[in-house]
């Protein structure tokens, strides 16, 4: 007589559902092995983007298909659905999956479920910003923001100079972040580094305008990390970036981004980092929420008043041992998919499970090849030091061996060859970004 396996289901594979199964896999062993327990992994995409690297990549320094991880070589031996969540049935346990590209609806039963979608850039945060703006977790969003900052050049090169070149070769970012300050000053650098091929370059240098709505650049390091926020804050001075602080952008056009103060800035570039979007799973309604969307979960990080679904990662509210909320980025994502994959195993084993107590490892950001900016345990290090901590940091959690080779051989080989300068061939075939095809 056969018995049915336990049956895991993991919506995600981002940070939080890749090592959520890595954990699930190192508890439970051989019971995944022999068939007594069974993972289904339902996402949208077959690969999983880090984004430490965005930066590297829409400046041309990491091929972009490098730092997306395919999944199916994690789950080898699970089952893996490139699919759309269409409900959860909490009462009869079961997930609706519609399949990629097709109207087939999946009905996947589950024992027990970890929430773990994510979020995505709202480009309906400011208005006008999907029409006339760019925002990288998009769909295509690195590729497309990739090409225009390439365009910029190649348009700005062609043109007299005036008014048009001036919108052309003007990059607005929002949102002074780690993410938007890693941007401007990497986009800066970019275009030093291509000086010698446009001779525009030569004669002018690109501006670059960061729009921040707080009273200083990189809230998330002060007052702790004073010396970390200021060390990027004078990279952004020395490459050029002009920095607009205690103001918002309220609305992207196809001249340029009007902000919140009254000024007007001509561009044909408009990049926001701010404004997260958090999908609401049809059948999840009834969970309790943050105001902004997120799950609340108990220490376990089981979601509140369930015994059998797990959430973590930006899609969850997730408290720290010390009474603080957990940051929303990618090791506290990495950690909180460790502990549900660990408590989901610990559940099935009929362990003890574990309440969710990660300290923190630290935070880094990269101004430029050589500035970086790392605090670890408390400790703050800068400049080529902070650079190769992060580098060692993202190697190391990158979820594919041979993905991280492939991204420290583009490290290696960019003294030599230098950085990536074409547009994508087939770039007018983004369909979240057919804006570009009317500029």
């Amino acid at each position: 007589m056969t018995t049915s396996p336990t049956r895991v289901v993991i919506i995600g594979a981002g940070y939080t559902g890749i090592w959520a199964y890595k954990f699930l896999k190192a508890r439970l062993g051989r019971k995944l092995t022999a068939g007594e327990v069974a993972v289904t992994v339902i996402a949208s995409k077959n690969y999983h983007s880090f984004h430490g690297w965005t930066a590297e990549s829409i400046t041309g320094i990491i091929s972009i298909p490098n730092r997306q991880s395919p999944v199916r070589p994690i789950y080898t031996g699970q089952t893996f659905l490139q699919a759309t969540v269409v409900g959860v049935n909490l009462d009869q346990k079961t997930v609706s999956a519609q399949i990629l590209s097709s109207q087939r609806v999946e009905e996947v039963p589950f024992d027990y479920l970890l929430l773990a979608n994510g979020s995505y850039d709202n480009m309906e945060s400011v208005p006008g910003l999907h029409d006339y703006g760019y925002t990288v977790k998009a769909h295509g969003g690195v590729a497309t923001t990739r090409n225009q900052l390439i365009r910029v050049l190649e348009v700005g090169n062609a043109l007299p100079a005036g008014e048009e070149q001036d919108q052309w070769m003007t990059v607005v970012v929002g949102g002074g972040g780690i993410a938007g300050v890693e941007f401007s000053a990497n986009i800066a650098e970019m275009y030093q580094a291509y000086k010698k091929f446009y001779p525009i370059l030569q004669r002018r240098k690109p501006r670059i305008v960061l729009i921040h709505s707080g009273a200083e650049l990189l809230p998330v390091l002060r007052p702790k990390f004073n010396r970390l926020a200021d060390y990027c804050t004078r990279a952004l001075a020395d490459y050029g970036v002009e920095v607009i602080l205690n103001t918002r952008i309220s609305q992207v056009t196809a001249q340029g981004a009007q902000l919140s103060n009254g000024q007007f800035i001509p561009s044909k570039t408009v990049l926001s980092t701010v404004g997260q979007r958090l999908t609401v799973l049809p059948g999840t309604e009834a969970f309790e929420r943050t105001p902004k969307g997120q799950i609340l979960t108990d220490e376990f990080l089981h979601v509140k008043g369930q015994s059998h679904v797990w959430a973590s990662g930006d899609t969850a509210y997730v408290m720290r041992i010390n009474g603080e909320v957990a940051p929303t980025n990618a090791l506290w994502a990495i950690m909180e998919g460790k502990w549900a994959g660990e408590n989901i195993a610990y559940t099935i084993l009929g362990k003890q499970l574990k309440p969710f107590s990660y300290p923190g490892l630290g935070q880094v950001a990269s101004v430029g090849v050589g500035k970086g900016a790392a605090e670890v345990y408390g400790v703050q290090f800068t400049g080529w030091l902070g650079w190769l901590i992060r580098l060692g940091f993202f190697l190391y959690f990158q979820p594919s061996r041979q993905q991280a080779l492939r991204i420290l051989a583009d490290w290696l080989t960019l003294a030599f060859l230098g950085r990536q300068m074409t547009i994508a061939t087939e770039w007018q075939r983004e369909p979240e970004n057919t804006h570009e095809l009317a500029r």
